[in-house]
């Protein structure tokens, strides 16, 4: 497994060393002209996850799992490590830029308010949902993955705005639930919140792993 994960790095090294350190330094710019941690734990998640999904979308598009294939490994190995790998990467593009958004000259922003456990919390949990969601669809589609996604959300924006009665009732349902989880986290306590957070997080984990292993058996190579 360690093998086949310093593979790939190898493999999209010149990638990952030209996409990767640009993402860092956008987001740290972009978070340390802001004050307050929402661009670090909303939008930063979305670019983290975005980079090794591309990596596996190039190896689909020029035809390469065929040969990762062809080494001694099982197709449910290979999506593991694929999963291993994209949080080693997700996880060091967080970190370096939540600490270099701290370092340039003029950032608003201070060590409480980067490193807040509910912050952090926060930004693992929407690259848990972004990446959950589009592992499948990368495994399955490729690129093309990224494009349902996004026609899927512009139809879904579309929808909502056409009908206010409905967006009206989603207002409420969210406003219902915001209301239930600060609830539930006055009575759990913060302890009890993060660790309720980092379960929720592996059982999103662990379905998108399945259901990404459950297409990729089932591609032609």
């Amino acid at each position: 497994m360690r093998k086949f994960i310093l593979k790939d790095f190898l493999l999209h090294k010149k990638f990952l060393l030209g996409f990767g350190p640009a993402y860092v330094v956008y987001m740290a710019i972009f978070g340390s002209r802001i004050s307050g941690s929402g661009v670090s734990a909303g939008f930063g998640p979305l670019l983290y996850a975005l980079l090794p999904l591309t990596i596996y979308a190039r190896e689909d598009k020029f035809k390469a799992e065929g040969f990762s294939l062809s080494l001694p490994v099982t197709r449910r190995d290979l999506i593991l490590s694929r999963y291993i790998m994209a949080w080693i990467t997700m996880l060091a593009m967080y970190g370096s830029a939540s600490v270099l958004s701290l370092l340039i000259p003029g950032t608003k922003l201070g060590v409480s308010t980067v490193f807040l456990p509910k912050t952090v919390l926060m930004a693992l949990f929407f690259m848990t949902l972004i990446f959950g969601m589009l592992m499948p669809l990368f495994t399955r589609f490729g690129m093309v993955g990224l494009m349902i996604f996004l026609i899927t959300m512009q139809v879904l924006g579309i929808f909502l705005i056409v009908f206010n009665v409905v967006i009206k009732d989603i207002r409420s349902l969210i406003i219902s639930i915001i209301r239930a989880v600060n609830e539930a986290q006055a009575a759990v306590g913060p302890a009890g919140s993060a660790a309720a957070a980092v379960v929720l997080m592996i059982i999103l984990t662990y379905l998108s792993f399945e259901l990404s292993v459950f297409f990729f058996k089932r591609k032609d190579f």
